[in-house]
C-alpha cells in the first residue's frame, strides 16, 4: 500500500473517528479486488496488515514445483530459494505484488476506490450519529453563507441552517456560535446533509429544558408550543405541584430573560395549561385578559372570547398574530368580541340545539354526572361527590342549606354550585317525565318544566290547588266534527257546519 494512503488511514482514524479495523479491511477488499480484475482470479491472493506501519501489503500465494505450468499460482523452485533458501518442493510462499506491476491504471483505479469507500464509511458513520439525534439542540459556528442558507461547522461535519428555518431578525457573522435543533438529516451520495432550525417550536422547548430543570425532571410538563418565530411565542405548561409559570420565569426573571437573549428579544408568553377549556382559551390569549369564554359549538371547536373594548386589539393582536397563536395553541377556533358586540348576539337556537343532543344521548336510569359542569372546581365536585351528589338530577333537588351542611363547604363554595345550576343545568319536562342536563345560560326551559320546579320549590301546595289546575284542563279540552272538522262545543247534537248530527259519549 502506497503512503499516502497510510496516511489518510491515520487521518481518518485521528480525525474522523473511523474504526481503524474497518479501514484496513476496506483497504484489503479493495486490493483483492484490484488483483482479481488484474490476473482474472483471486483465489490465491492474500493481504498482510503491518501492525507498527499500519500499511497493508498484498501477496500471491504460490506452490513451489519443479516445472512451471502456471504463472500465477506456480513458482519455480530456484526463485522460489531467492526468496527463501529453506524452501522445498510441494512448499508455499509469498510474492508481494506491487501496485506497479498491477498496471499504472489498476493501481489508481484501486487507490481511488480506497478514498471513495472511505468517504462512504464516514458518511454512513456520521448519517447514523445524527440520525439520532432528530430534536436535539446542536451547537456550531458561523461557517459561510450561500443563497440565504448559512452553514455551521460541527467540528467532525457541517450543518445547514435554511433560510425557512431562521428567525426573520437575526443576523450571523464568521465564527459566530449558533445553537439549533437538528429537524432533519439526509444521506446522499455527495454527503450527508444535516438540516438545522432556529424557527421551530421544538428550539424553544430545548431552550426551556435547558434554563428550567423543572421541566427536564418531568416537575413541569410542557402541554403545546406554537411560534411566529421572530416575533412571539406562547407555551403552555403544566405541573400539579408548584407554579409551572413562576418556575419558568424564574427569580426576577432570570430564566425567561435568558431564553429572549437566545432568540433576540423574541416576546414569549408563558400559559398556564387548564383542562377547563374556558380558562385554557381565555390564559391562551395572554397577555390580554377575557372576561367571559362561551362554547358555541362544541363538535366543532367554536368559541367565543369576550373583552373589554380596550383590550380588544391587544387579544388580536398585530396582524391577527395574538389570536391566532392563542387558537394554534389551544386547538380551537376563537372569535374576539367586545362585551356590547358579545350583548347583541344570540345563542338561543345553537344552544337550544345543544341541549336537545344532550338530553337524546343522556337517557340513562344513572343520570347525568355532576363532572359536566366544566365551570366548578374539582374541589367542590369532590365534596359533593363525597356527600353523595354525583348527578344533576341529585344536585338540582338540593337547598342551599344542604350544601353548608356538607363538610368542607363554604358560603363562596354554595355561590359558585348555585350559580353553575343557574347557568349550565337546563330541566325539560315532556309528558310528565323530567330529564336534566348541563346546557349554556341562554338555554330556554319549556313551559312544562318552569311548571313542574314552580311545584317542586312549592312544598305547601293543597289538594284544592291540584283540582283546579285539573279543571283548568280539561277547560282547555277543544272537539271538531267529524266530517267537516268545525270546532264543536260540548252539547251540541248538529254540527253547524254541514248537519251532521252528533253524539258526545261520556
Amino acid at each position: 500500500m502506497s503512503s499516502s494512503i497510510a496516511e489518510a488511514v491515520r487521518q481518518l482514524v485521528h480525525h474522523k473517528g473511523i474504526s481503524e479495523d474497518l479501514i484496513l479491511q476496506t483497504v484489503e477488499d479493495v486490493l483483492i479486488a484490484a488483483y482479481k480484475k488484474k490476473f482474472g482470479s483471486s483465489d490465491n491472493a492474500v493481504t498482510k496488515v503491518n501492525e507498527e506501519s499500519g500499511e497493508v501489503y498484498l501477496y500471491s500465494k504460490k506452490e513451489v514445483v519443479d516445472e512451471v505450468d502456471d504463472l500465477l499460482t506456480q513458482i519455480s523452485l530456484d526463485d522460489a530459494r531467492e526468496r527463501n533458501s529453506e524452501c522445498e518442493l510441494n512448499d508455499e510462499v509469498l510474492v508481494e505484488i506491487k501496485p506497479s506491476e498491477m498496471g499504472r491504471i489498476a493501481a489508481q483505479t484501486a487507490k481511488q476506490i480506497v478514498f471513495q469507500r472511505l468517504k462512504d464509511i464516514e458518511r454512513n458513520i456520521i448519517y447514523s450519529e445524527y440520525s439520532q439525534k432528530i430534536g436535539e439542540l446542536i451547537t456550531g459556528h458561523y461557517q459561510r453563507e450561500r443563497n440565504g442558507h448559512i452553514f455551521v461547522d460541527l467540528g467532525r461535519t457541517e450543518a445547514i441552517l435554511p433560510r425557512n428555518e431562521q428567525s426573520p431578525k437575526e443576523i450571523f457573522t464568521t465564527g459566530e456560535r449558533i445553537k439549533g435543533v437538528i429537524v432533519d438529516v439526509q444521506n446522499a451520495r455527495r454527503g450527508t446533509s444535516i438540516i438545522m432550525s432556529r424557527a421551530a417550536p421544538a428550539f424553544v422547548q430545548r431552550l426551556f429544558e435547558l434554563d428550567v430543570p423543572e421541566i427536564t425532571d418531568g416537575t413541569i410538563h410542557v402541554k403545546s408550543i406554537v411560534r411566529d418565530a421572530g416575533y412571539r411565542t406562547k407555551i403552555a405548561v403544566y405541573a400539579r405541584d408548584i407554579d409551572p409559570v413562576g418556575a419558568c420565569v424564574g427569580m426576577k426573571g432570570m430564566r425567561i430573560q435568558a431564553i429572549v437573549k437566545e432568540l433576540e428579544g423574541e416576546k414569549i408568553d408563558i400559559i398556564r395549561y387548564n383542562d377547563n377549556i374556558r380558562e385554557y382559551i381565555a390564559n391562551a390569549l395572554s397577555p390580554a385578559k377575557a372576561e367571559q369564554v362561551v362554547i358555541v359549538n362544541e363538535e366543532n371547536k367554536e368559541s367565543v372570547a369576550v373583552v373589554q373594548d380596550e383590550q380588544l386589539s391587544l387579544a388580536i393582536g398585530k396582524q391577527g398574530q395574538n389570536v391566532k397563536l392563542a387558537a394554534k395553541l389551544t386547538g380551537w377556533n376563537i372569535d374576539i368580541k367586545t362585551m356590547s358586540e358579545f350583548e347583541e348576539l344570540d345563542f338561543a337556537d345553537e344552544s337550544r340545539r345543544m341541549a336537545e343532543d344532550l338530553f337524546s344521548d343522556h337517557e340513562e336510569e344513572e343520570g347525568h354526572p355532576i363532572s359536566e359542569l366544566t365551570d366548578l372546581d374539582e374541589s367542590i365536585i369532590e365534596l359533593l361527590m363525597s356527600a353523595n351528589v354525583t348527578t344533576l338530577e341529585e344536585l338540582v333537588e338540593q337547598s342551599e342549606e344542604t350544601f353548608l351542611a356538607i363538610e368542607g363547604v363554604d358560603q363562596t363554595m354554595v355561590d359558585a354550585i348555585m350559580k353553575s345550576i343557574k347557568e349550565n343545568i337546563v330541566v325539560v319536562g315532556e309528558e310528565g317525565e323530567e330529564a336534566v342536563g348541563a346546557g349554556t345560560s341562554d338555554q330556554k326551559v319549556s313551559e312544562e318544566a318552569v311548571d313542574k320546579e314552580v311545584a317542586e320549590d312549592s312544598p305547601s301546595k293543597t289538594t284544592e290547588d291540584e283540582g283546579v289546575a285539573e279543571s283548568l284542563e280539561e277547560e282547555e279540552v277543544s272537539y271538531f266534527c267529524p266530517e267537516c272538522n268545525t270546532e264543536l262545543t260540548i252539547g251540541v247534537n248538529t254540527c253547524p257546519g254541514c248537519g251532521v248530527e252528533l253524539e258526545f259519549e261520556e
